[in-house]
């Protein structure tokens, strides 16, 4: 073919004829979006849930995206990354999702307060490339719009994108949007910052709108809007809680008991014993099949560690940690990598109170090198040695259990109380006919409120990287709107820990190679590179030598 031509001009036409083929592909793919996604857990793919939300829109979801132009270098591949993460929505989703783009200019105001009315704020962005800094004033959001509601989400940090887009997407475009309640006892305001679970409130109400504490003990009927109640380790629990709270559960409510044992001061705690804690509760959930046994549970091999001189953990198996393994199989602690339990009780499934058909699923257990020791407590973090051998015989501990079903009332067969109203009349405490056969529902026990505390459980800063925080609103998620996006919410967790069986040896060898070992590879691949150099030059030079 190129016989009559120079090889200039055959190297020319060959050029010409890839080009070609290259832009012609290039065309046929204008409608196609592919990536590889190379990674262990498929980070950077769209998770089976994202697409089902956004596969059958009802109506236009638009989303759009608000980037200044003088962004720094950095920024605008933080753009590229949330430009492919929205090509893979629209790729999955029908035709009423739109996807548009603005590039505001933080200098024109006009275009500043038009923006600010919509809430879009400028921001100052800063970037760190090699030894140099950028930073620059510029818009930088994402706005979800759905009918009539729009949705921003900040975009200054990446983690977690994708579960904070299909939550927003779902909250608009889901026909009822489920409530939260939260009892801690009568006259306990809890997600108050003076009520020990302030951080509590904010991780739900950073997802659900409306998060509410319920004071289930005046005897009115759970609002029909609050589909999950969040019991905390109550110190009273009568008469009027419980029907209450019975009636919710027949009416097909969720409910997740947060309960505690031993009487303890986080502030206090590890200088002193704690006593035991009343359990009004405990004859309620027994009546669904569940005990809360009044022990605290230790466990030698998967353990949280006390900071100590805040660097060095102190051993302390009193706050046991749930790793991969001892997790059940359920849909809301699927790939979470571990959950921390301080100063938890064993939580018991009493199979013969179980009824038919319903089902009890372990949420979580301790190692098998646990214990379960009773009263006094004895909370002291020096009675702990590495060599600490306890008195009672070490075996796994279930520490939360989940019953799943249709349940009998609490008050099935009983006669309604009844008690002294304001004015001094006796009168039932149930006005309403009681049911006596639940709808499907779930009843959670776990053996630790510290889990959730502020103090303890959720003291680091609020952020989708809090492991019981994920924990928390992956179970809150499933229980009121369903399975789905947990899945998401759990990528986003890193906490990958050494195997606990390991010995010490082959730990010392692991952190010392993750320490030096792209150093070590780093100067072997510089020495064959300088042994290349120098034979490619005794080579050369040899051949120059042959030459002359």
């Amino acid at each position: 073919m190129f016989s009559k031509m120079t090889k200039a001009t055959a190297h020319l036409v060959e050029i010409a004829i890839i080009l070609g083929i290259l832009i012609l592909i290039n065309i046929l793919a204008t409608d196609m979006y592919v990536r590889w996604d190379l990674t262990e857990d498929k980070q950077y793919t769209l998770h089976e849930s994202s697409r089902r939300i956004v596969a059958d829109l009802k109506d236009e979801l638009h989303v759009t995206l608000y980037s200044s132009v003088d962004l720094p270098t950095g920024a605008k591949n933080i753009i590229k990354d949330i430009k492919d993460t929205i090509e893979e929505y629209k790729a999955s989703a029908n035709s009423n999702f739109v996807f548009l783009e603005e590039h505001p200019d933080v200098t024109n105001e006009e275009e500043v307060k038009r923006l600010q009315a919509k809430g879009i704020n400028p921001v100052q962005i800063s970037q760190r490339e090699s030894a140099r800094s950028e930073s620059a004033m510029g818009f930088l959001a994402l706005l979800i719009s759905y009918g009539d509601v729009d949705e921003l989400i900040d975009l200054r940090y990446l983690s977690g994108l994708e579960y904070r887009l299909s939550h927003t997407i779902m909250k608009l475009t889901a026909e009822n949007v489920p409530s939260i309640g939260v009892y801690a006892g009568s006259g306990v305001q809890a997600l108050s910052e003076q009520g020990g679970f302030n951080i509590l409130g904010q991780v739900l109400k950073s997802q659900y709108e409306d998060v509410q504490e319920f004071d289930i003990s005046q005897g009115n009927p759970v609002p029909d809007k609050i589909k999950t109640m969040l019991i905390i380790s109550p110190a009273s629990f009568g008469t009027k809680e419980k029907i209450v709270l019975d009636q919710f559960i027949m009416s097909g409510g969720k409910v997740v008991f947060f309960l505690d044992t031993a009487e303890v001061d986080p502030s206090q705690a590890l200088s002193s014993r704690a006593k035991r804690k009343p359990t009004p509760w405990a004859d309620f959930v027994s009546h669904y099949g569940i005990k809360v046994q009044p022990k605290l549970v230790g466990d030698l091999r998967n353990y949280t560690g006390l900071p100590v001189g805040g660097f060095f953990p102190m051993f302390y198996p009193l706050w046991p940690q749930v790793v991969q393994g001892n997790f059940g199989e359920l849909a809301f602690t699927a790939n979470l990598e571990s959950v921390t339990l301080p100063w938890a009780s064993p939580v018991e499934t009493l199979n013969d109170k179980i009824g038919e058909g319903v089902t009890a699923d372990v949420i979580f257990n301790t190692s098998e090198k646990s214990f379960a020791v009773d009263e006094p407590f004895n909370l002291d973090p020096n009675q702990f040695g590495r060599d600490y051998k306890p008195s009672v015989e070490l075996s796994e501990q279930q520490l939360g259990v989940m019953l799943s079903g249709v349940f009998h009332s609490y008050y099935e067969g009983k006669e309604v109380p009844t008690a002294q109203n304001d004015q001094g009349i006796t009168e039932k405490v149930w006005q309403d006919e009681i049911i006596n056969l639940s709808l499907p529902t779930e009843i959670v026990v776990i053996g630790s409120s510290n889990m959730i505390t502020d103090a303890i459980g959720l003291n680091q800063k609020l952020s989708m990287g809090n492991a019981n925080a994920i924990f928390l609103l992956n179970m809150v998620d499933t229980l009121s709107i369903g399975q789905g996006l947990q899945a998401l919410r759990a990528r986003v967790v890193t906490d990958r820990q050494l195997k606990p069986d390991l010995d010490e040896g082959d730990k010392a060898l692991i952190k010392f190679l993750g320490t030096f070992l792209i150093a070590i590879l780093i100067s072997i691949v510089g020495i064959i590179r300088y042994v290349l150099r120098v034979q490619t030059r005794k080579m050369v030079e040899a051949k120059t030598l042959g030459i002359d």
